[in-house]
């Protein structure tokens, strides 16, 4: 193997977020097995394509127009192509393997049939909670979600193989389809640990990017139906929502008793040390949450919703490594129970179990390992049946 190339909608250079992160793991996972040139693609007003040199790599930012409408977001665009291909000197057929981060990049290439092109479907399916709130609205987001998963599912026998970030998406695929599927959990960041921190008295956190549907609805339910419950139990407990957020969504969150929203903050790490549990209240979406990982990596007892747990099985279960919760009451409960220091060593042992468990299968290491190991069994595949055929 001599080329491949990578796409992702996130620059795998930049590791602010969670999907650039897992962009950069790719990167560096693909670049043990030969030279990667990397195009960074997202939708745009106009089509434009701007070639840098990044340590001897090729990269190309690009933005693409007319290209997210869901019906043709799937379409080949070969004038596209054609430009790529002369910004970068290379034809799509001379790469040995080509990757993409989500499907959508990889569909806008016209790409040939003998390339070999994996995709990663870290969000395969928005899925819904069965207490994810109907309205209007949030009926139609299901039947948009729906149709997108439908034309998705449609387009994958274009590729040859794909990553997944949860068991869930991995047995759907592995049932509904011929494509062969590898489980690529997400992995923790990398957060040295505030070891000096001592937890604030009733400090209750969560993280998470404010402007993003899911953790905006799931903060939303959990204000609503948890936090007022657990401020009569526990008065002089405050919640803290640490995260990218419009001035306007923090000032009405402020508004609440004992909510707190600083945005961003400087030590993220001191962050949750200072914090006696970490939530994740989410009740839709797709993949699984870093968040849950992050806090967990960092010694934080977690409650998070049975929807969040679901994606992290087998490696995390219910009860041993973090608490879930399938309704508002019981949400109540778990988080009143750390903050009364209730069943403090079974808790402790609980922590431990989870460092542990995220230090094992969800680190950098197991990553670049699954990755190299997934791209050479689909080559000796690929070359077994040409041989065959």
């Amino acid at each position: 193997m001599n080329r491949i190339l990578l796409v992702s909608p996130v620059s795998p250079f930049d590791e602010k977020s969670g999907a650039s992160q897992r962009s950069a793991l790719m990167l560096k996972a693909l670049e043990g097995l030969a030279k990667v040139d990397v195009l960074c693609l997202r939708p745009g007003t106009e089509t434009n394509l701007v070639l840098h040199a990044v340590e001897g790599a090729r990269f190309i930012e690009a933005s693409l127009s007319g290209a997210d409408g869901i019906l043709w977001r799937f379409s080949p665009k070969i004038e596209f192509t054609k430009q790529l291909e002369a910004l970068l000197g290379h034809p799509l057929g001379g790469f040995d393997l080509i990757v993409g981060r989500y499907a959508w990049g990889l569909c806008q290439l016209d790409i040939p049939s003998s390339v070999r092109t994996l995709v990663d479907l870290d969000d395969y399916r928005f899925r819904f909670s069965r207490l994810y709130e109907r309205s209007p609205a949030n009926v139609a987001e299901r039947l948009r979600k729906w149709l997108g998963h439908a034309l998705a599912k449609r387009n994958l026998r274009r590729f040859t193989g794909a990553f997944v970030a949860s068991m869930r998406d991995f047995d759907e695929i592995s049932a509904s389809s011929q494509l062969p599927a590898c489980f690529l959990p997400n992995v923790a960041p990398a957060i040295p640990p505030a070891s000096s921190m001592l937890p604030v008295d009733g400090q209750v956190l969560f993280v998470g990017s404010l402007w993003y549907g899911p953790n905006v609805q799931g903060v939303g339910w959990f204000l609503r139906h948890v936090w007022p419950s657990v401020r009569v139990r526990f008065p002089k407990a405050r919640f803290l929502l640490v995260g990218a957020a419009s001035q306007e969504a923090r000032s009405r969150w402020e508004s609440i008793d004992g909510v707190r929203a600083p945005g961003f903050v400087d030590d993220l790490s001191a962050t949750y040390a200072e914090s006696m549990v970490a939530v994740v209240p989410i009740q839709s979406g797709g993949g699984s949450n870093i968040k849950v990982l992050e806090a967990l990596r960092l010694g934080r007892p977690c409650v998070v919703s049975s929807f969040v747990a679901s994606a992290f099985s087998p490696h995390l279960q219910p009860g041993v490594h973090f608490r879930t919760a399938e309704t508002a009451p019981r949400f109540v409960e778990e988080i009143c129970e750390i903050l009364g220091g209730t069943n403090v060593e079974i808790e402790a042992t609980r922590r431990q179990r989870g460092y542990e468990a995220v230090a094992e299968h969800f680190c950098p290491d197991s990553f670049v390992v699954t990755v190299r190991a997934f791209v050479g069994q689909v080559e000796v595949a690929t070359q077994a049946a040409e041989a065959t055929s």
